[in-house]
């Protein structure tokens, strides 16, 4: 189970086995660029896909890349993704029929976007063009169901070896938090894993800052949720993109005991 976003974590999981997927999200276009992402995959050389999702960084780190959504790659695609969802096909076909690939790229996404090289990096589908087309391959025989709603409130209709919050909580409060951990709790297999929350540049030793979200605060957040949370430290976004492993980030993991 994890939340959609970019989409890389379904192809980075099926690269590593993983069969079966499901999506929960409350972005209502989710499903729309999943298709769209996974059609690119399995349809585009790797430079070319590149070319056609990337926003910054496309060759030069300090350039926009103008060729985004550019319409020769859809015309290579559109027929896979017709075949994937016409819902979602027509969705793109309309925007893309009307206007420029960049400035759709520019006004429909979030612009946070880091350079093609971190991407790369911090991807492993996307790591070299062997496990780019090894991806490719994988995705084919993945299940994936997608699911439009709140992870709060929504219903999950499975139970599941791993689930991935990405950095979801860091926009909830601590009772809300407490919540979301409790609902997740019995979704999980036994010795299942739930990656609960991605923190951006602290370790352990890292002092709260009363500014921050409140996952930040481990100390609070532990007692919240009266539970074992392991805090796992690693070279993170940043550390990746100067090439400078003391620049770390973290993960909150639970493991469910038998």
């Amino acid at each position: 189970l994890t939340v959609g976003s970019s989409c890389d974590q379904i192809y980075n999981a099926s690269l590593k086995g993983c069969k079966d997927i499901t999506i929960l999200d409350i972005c209502p276009y989710t499903e729309d660029y999943f298709h769209l992402k996974t059609s690119a995959l399995e349809e585009l050389d790797y430079d070319d896909f590149f070319k056609f999702l990337c926003h910054r960084g496309y060759y030069s780190i300090l350039l926009d890349n103008f060729n985004a959504l550019n319409k020769k790659s859809f015309e290579k695609i559109k027929e896979s993704l017709k075949s994937k969802s016409p819902e979602s096909f027509e969705f793109w076909n309309t925007i893309l029929s009307e206007y420029r690939g960049s400035r759709v790229r520019q006004r429909c996404f979030m612009l946070d976007e880091d350079s093609m090289y971190a991407i790369k990096q911090y991807n492993p589908y996307l790591h070299s063009e062997q496990t780019y087309l090894q991806a490719r391959e994988s995705i084919k025989d993945t299940k994936v169901q997608i699911i439009e709603g709140d992870i709060t409130k929504a219903d999950i209709p499975g139970i599941y070896d791993n689930i991935w919050l990405s950095n979801l909580p860091a926009y909830l409060s601590a009772s809300q938090i407490k919540k979301l951990f409790e609902r997740l709790k019995p979704h999980l297999n036994e010795n299942g894993k739930m990656l609960f929350s991605y923190l951006y540049g602290i370790t352990e030793n890292t002092e709260y800052q009363p500014e921050w979200a409140e996952v930040y605060n481990l100390d609070k957040i532990r007692k919240t949720l009266d539970d074992e949370l392991e805090l796992i430290s690693f070279t993170g976004v940043q550390g990746v993109k100067i090439e400078n492993k003391c620049y770390q980030d973290s993960a909150l993991v639970y493991q469910k005991k038998k």
